[in-house]
């Protein structure tokens, strides 16, 4: 396994690199431009078609919203996204949303491929660590849509602030899970991103996974720095599909809100997105194209 960290601009080259990439074809996307409804793919909660198998499966307690709204995009104004709510008289719990792909134009769910997204914290960070392990965010890949983290699920990228007896975690860090002998929570179990939680920062991720193998690489990107890690072994440790995917928080006190926003939702086979580890080569190729242009 091998991991890199960058700082400065790293999203910025992804997005040139996207540029001059080859076109997806058949990307399963969730852009939330349709709103609120059961009557397209692109809506909350929608209908399956074009890699969806259904519509979105919610997991919020009581108390808890989701709806499609512009009011603070993740991607620039008048963007559409789904704003999950979790005010601070809703019911403790996982506060997950969930839904499954399957084969869809180049993408594969036997094979490779790639899934990224845009996530915000829009809650208390402070309540969130006052809450200790109790209290954590985490995105994860199952066979079928379930209610929190399990030993069944494949991949996990997730944050918690602080250890519960042998339960450990790399301090108010994100990480990603990998399975080193056992399938337990512990922090040898864990790659620490070295990023912290932070309210109101767009986050985008990207996770590439390898269903032959059972592995998957991952990375993630606050503006500011970013974090790569490759060959992570799935928590279960057994290769093959975990096509539901998830996306939410958990919490040990209706005191603490843990709302979230989400958007940009794009799975592609795993060739047509380059991942932050690939920057270095892909910049130089960026560069490469321009000289040769210029001497056209």
């Amino acid at each position: 396994m091998t991991w890199i960290k960058q700082t400065t601009g790293g999203l910025a080259i992804v997005m040139m690199l996207m540029l001059i990439s080859p076109a997806a074809r058949g990307a399963i996307t969730a852009e939330f431009t349709d709103g609120n409804g059961t009557s397209t793919v692109d809506q909350w909660t929608g209908v399956g078609g074009s890699g969806w198998t259904g519509g979105w499966t919610s997991f919020l307690p009581s108390g808890d919203t989701a709806t499609v709204t512009t009011t603070s995009p993740l991607n620039g104004a008048g963007d559409t996204y789904l704003a999950v709510t979790d005010p601070t008289t809703s019911s403790v719990g996982n506060h997950i949303i969930a839904r499954t792909i399957t084969s869809f134009g180049d993408v594969d769910t036997a094979a490779k491929y790639t899934i990224a997204w845009k996530w915000r914290f829009d809650g208390d960070v402070a309540a969130m660590e006052a809450g200790g392990f109790n209290d954590r965010i985490h995105f994860y890949g199952n066979n079928g849509t379930t209610n929190g983290t399990s030993t069944s699920n494949s991949w996990i990228v997730g944050w918690a602030s602080s250890d519960s007896g042998s339960l450990t975690v790399h301090d108010d860090h994100w990480y990603f899970y990998d399975n080193n002998v056992s399938n337990g929570f512990v922090v040898d179990n864990q790659v620490d991103t070295g990023i912290g939680l932070t309210a109101g920062v767009v986050y985008d991720f990207v996770v590439t996974i390898d269903p032959v193998n059972g592995t998957y690489d991952a990375s993630i990107d606050d503006g500011t720095s970013s974090f790569s890690a490759s060959g992570m072994t799935f928590r279960n440790a057994a290769p093959g599909q975990y096509n539901s995917l998830h996306f939410g928080t958990i919490t040990s006190s209706s005191a603490t809100d843990s709302s979230f926003s989400l958007d940009s939702i794009t799975i592609n086979a795993a060739t047509v997105v380059p991942t932050p580890a690939a920057l270095p080569a892909g910049l130089a190729m960026l560069g490469a194209l321009v000289m040769r242009r210029r001497r056209s």
